[in-house]
Parts: structure tokens; C-alpha cells; sequence
């Protein structure tokens, strides 16, 4: 895992078409939460001596807890749209405690003009990727 070490994120892929939103903390209590929810064992996202012992610096939120909350972000971001089908690469680990900022881009827009494909980039800290997400959206309205 030591070798998800993200990328920063270039300025030239924001030309101001970028709606930028940042995320709460992801809390160890909220991710306890979501683990007991989803029955995720994987003790990287609860213990740091297991997070080491795999090469992180610490424990780290889960992948699929961050893109749960990407799908919010788009509500937010797009409200009479709804997630498709999402393709997600992740890049980086998020910490425990890291606030992570949420970019959305639109990639294509259906014949009315509704969103039809947009990226989603996770960032941490500093403006390096944890992921990025590819999102086929259906128009709600």
C-alpha cells in the first residue's frame, strides 16, 4: 500500500469550471461507524500499528466511505441528477482526521443539457489525489 502515494494536482485542469467543495473531517468515530455498517474487518482503518505494519503513516479512512460521500457532494453540486454508474481510481490513502476538498467537473452534457459524464477529484492535503472518479449521471428533473 506504501506505494499509493498520489499525485498533485495540476492547475491546468482547472481552468474555473471546477466546483470545488471541501468534505468534513473523517472522523475515527465516523469511520467505525461506516466499517460496522458495511462489516469492513480490515484493521488499517482502525488500528495505526496495522496501518504501518502496511506501509501507511497511519490509519486511513476507507476507499468506498470517501466515494459514498462524493455521491453527496454531486447532490449538492448537481440536485436533479443522479449517479449512473461510477468508475473509481484511487491514488492516494486519506488519513484520519484529513478534511479532503471535492472537485467536480462536467465532461459531457446530454442533448438538454443536463449533466451526462463528470469527474470527481478527491484531494487531500497539499492538493494531492486520493482518487479520481469517471460519472455517468441520469438527469432527475
Amino acid at each position: 500500500m506504501s506505494q499509493f502515494k498520489g499525485s498533485a494536482f495540476p492547475r491546468h485542469m482547472d481552468k474555473g469550471d471546477v466546483t470545488w467543495i471541501w468534505s468534513l473531517p473523517f472522523t475515527a468515530a465516523s469511520v467505525r461507524e461506516y466499517l460496522a455498517l458495511v462489516q469492513d474487518p480490515n484493521p488499517i482503518h482502525t488500528s495505526d500499528e496495522a496501518a504501518r505494519s502496511a506501509g501507511l503513516a497511519g490509519t486511513v479512512v476507507s476507499g468506498m466511505y470517501f466515494a459514498g460521500v462524493a455521491e453527496l457532494i454531486l447532490i449538492r453540486a448537481l440536485p436533479d441528477c443522479a449517479v449512473e454508474n461510477m468508475k473509481l481510481r484511487f491514488m492516494a490513502p486519506v488519513l484520519i482526521g484529513e478534511k479532503v476538498r471535492y472537485g467536480v467537473l462536467m465532461r459531457a452534457k446530454t442533448e438538454n443539457g443536463h449533466p451526462k459524464v463528470v469527474r470527481v477529484f478527491v484531494l487531500r492535503t497539499g492538493g494531492i489525489i486520493a482518487s479520481v472518479a469517471d460519472i455517468t449521471m441520469q438527469s432527475t428533473a
